[in-house]
């Protein structure tokens, strides 16, 4: 199969015969065939209703999730309700953009520490040079690759939906776009005058030609409502399959109808059958509603089905991995066998805490939701009270003369009464503080079970937490808790991509020419890698919060057996443990240069008391990333 059955640019222009893509043995979007006597037409009924069945139970029963999404959506903007009494406040404490926005640097620093590498291809054979050659330039075309996916400015979607919803999806597959462009060619013309030669002019040629302007895999950050599984599957390549939503506007799906090789089929069919399905957009318009937006899909648009499962579509009775997309819930547009060689679904899922035995994960935002209203409750009655405190009700006689226009609380106002005891001043009692102190309380709760502590890692503000061994404790325990949640990450969903980028790597790019194109790859293309120096056996290293959580645990280590055994180790021997502890902590371990082998280090004081200090309230400001590994007191 040749890629451009997964092109994405408009088929129209392909149309051009001196421009023409590669020959494909079997271009036809629709490859449905009937069985025991069906045609072609009545099997794709069938299919269509049996589809939209599994996607409507699918549908109702993700609804309360789609509720709680939404609840998460609204706290995260801090969009307030609205209530039948005008008179009462609407603030809403932003402590959920709060819990968001500082878990999310931490996610992804914790991930891209390095320079925005996080990962490493290691050859299985360590003893060939060949081999090893091979795994740094798959690396480096998957480096190039990934950048040229923008894939760091994805990935911080991809987490901020993790982070709110507990549950986020990646869509990986390979895409490949032609263009019209211009090149210029030199032709180097040699010059004389009566024999004498006069040296070289440079004369360049330009000429616009039709061709390919990217050819790689590439990734988009799914919509969490764009995406239906099946109830009952545990994972993404379990179950019956996976729905994608997306829509196109009318011309452009026309336009992809077209040529050689379209995308779509069924034109006719669409163009009587759908069209104005603006009741599929109601979640979306629901979610955007309450920010005052208003929702892009129109009556032009064509909402389009993405099923990605295990269907029989050529009739012969098993079940294989296909792809059926079908427009406004009607019509089947495309169904084919799976067309990558991997014949998985090009769904990437990750969770960021899992349930047992469930599909969608737990955000951060979910636990603590009651809390948050309560927050939001008490704020509000403090300051209802305060404004019920100032603006007072008033009692009066309904038989006394009483202007009840000048019922009002006002610096030198006058309140005309007779008798003047007609009127009485009701006063509210203040509870602020009483609030204020219940408030501080639930908010503390919330961080609990939110950032700081599993996220912050801050010391707190016990017996542990005021010594500098104490403080590297509770920071090193706070690095495990949140590195086993990276660590999913790691394994949910960076691998996974990593080894879709390489699998679609090594079924498409077939040519030495598009390695070493300088349009497509220019800065590899001076390595001059060819298709066979992508095979080869290896491994993918994250080196993540995993090397990191490990770095700290060995700095740990050294650090308390210094501690223990440093009034018995020779001097030699605590100048490599030293040097060691600054290699681990990213430094040039020559730089290390003991004053005196006279004072061993686990005798005296490693470091400064008031630098401890120091570094615990740096790490209570900025979390334990900011403090680095700290030699305790013996």
């Amino acid at each position: 199969m040749n890629d451009n059955e997964l092109d994405t640019n408009k088929m129209s222009k392909e149309l051009d015969k001196a421009h023409g893509p590669e020959k494909m043995e079997d271009a036809a979007p629709i490859q449905i065939s009937g069985k025991d006597g069906m045609d072609s037409e009545e099997r794709q009924r069938q299919i269509v209703d049996k589809l939209m069945g599994y996607f409507n139970k699918w549908e109702s029963n993700r609804q309360p999730r789609e509720d709680l999404w939404l609840e998460v959506y609204k706290r995260y903007f801090s969009i307030a309700e609205n209530y039948k009494t005008l008179t009462r406040s609407k603030i809403t404490v932003p402590v959920i953009f709060q819990i968001i926005e500082a878990a999310l640097p931490k996610l992804v620093n914790s991930i891209f520490s390095n320079e925005n590498k996080f990962f490493d291809v290691v050859a299985t054979d360590t003893e060939s040079a060949e081999e090893q050659l091979k795994a740094e330039l798959i690396r480096r075309v998957l480096e190039v690759q990934l950048d040229k996916s923008n894939f760091f400015i994805k990935f911080l979607d991809f987490a901020k939906q993790l982070l709110l919803y507990g549950t986020s999806y990646f869509k990986v597959y390979w895409k490949s776009e032609k263009d019209w462009v211009w090149e210029r060619t030199p032709q180097r013309i040699q010059q004389s005058i009566l024999g004498f030669p006069l040296g070289e002019a440079i004369k360049w040629t330009e000429e616009k030609k039709y061709t390919y302007t990217k050819r790689q895999p590439d990734l988009e950050v799914l919509d969490i409502l764009d995406v239906y599984a099946d109830p009952n599957a545990r994972h993404e390549q379990d179950g019956k399959g996976i729905f994608i939503r997306s829509w196109m506007d009318k011309d452009e799906f026309k336009e992809l109808t077209q040529g050689k090789y379209p995308a779509y089929g069924n034109l006719e069919k669409v163009e009587i059958n759908c069209g104005g399905g603006e009741s599929f957009t109601e979640s979306r318009s629901e979610r955007l509603a309450p920010r005052g937006i208003s929702s892009a899909r129109n009556k032009d648009q064509i909402e389009l089905l993405e099923f990605w499962g295990k269907m029989d579509i050529d009739g012969d009775g098993i079940k294989e991995e296909a792809v059926i997309v079908i427009a406004d819930r009607n019509t089947v547009v495309k169904a084919k066998a799976n067309p990558f060689h991997h014949q998985k679904r090009p769904i990437v899922r990750s969770v960021l805490i899992p349930a047992p035995n469930e599909f969608y994960g737990i955000g951060l935002v979910e636990p603590v939701l009651s809390e948050v209203h309560e927050l939001n409750t008490l704020r509000r009655q403090r300051l209802d009270n305060i404004n019920q405190t100032l603006n007072a009700m008033w009692q009066a006689d309904p038989l006394a003369d009483v202007e009840l226009d000048t019922l009002i609380s006002a610096p030198n106002n006058v309140i005309l009464s007779s008798p003047l005891d007609a009127v009485r001043r009701l006063d509210t009692p203040d509870v602020t503080a009483n609030a204020f102190n219940e408030a501080t309380i639930v908010q503390q709760d919330i961080e609990r079970a939110t950032t700081p502590a599993s996220v912050q890692g801050a010391p707190d503000s016990g017996r542990l937490g005021r010594t500098a061994r104490g403080a590297q404790m509770i920071i090193g325990q706070a690095l495990e808790k949140f590195g086993m949640a990276t660590k999913l990450i790691e394994e949910m969903a960076l691998r996974p991509i990593l080894e879709r980028y390489y699998q679609l790597d090594l079924q498409f790019i077939s040519s030495d020419d598009v390695l070493r194109n300088p349009l497509l790859y220019k800065e590899i293309a001076d390595l001059r890698v060819t298709p066979e120096q992508l095979r080869t056996n290896f491994e993918f290293k994250l080196v993540g919060i995993s090397e990191l959580v490990g770095t700290e645990a060995n700095v740990n280590q050294i650090i308390s057996f210094m501690s223990i055994f440093g009034k018995v180790l020779a001097p030699e021997t605590i100048e490599g443990l030293a040097r060691k502890v600054w290699k681990l902590m990213g430094f040039v371990p020559d730089e290390v240069k003991l004053a005196g082998q006279s004072m061993p280090a686990g005798t005296e004081n490693a470091v400064d008391p008031n630098l401890s200090n120091a570094v615990v309230g740096q790490v209570t400001n900025q979390g334990a990333q900011a403090a680095p590994p700290s030699v305790p007191l013996p």
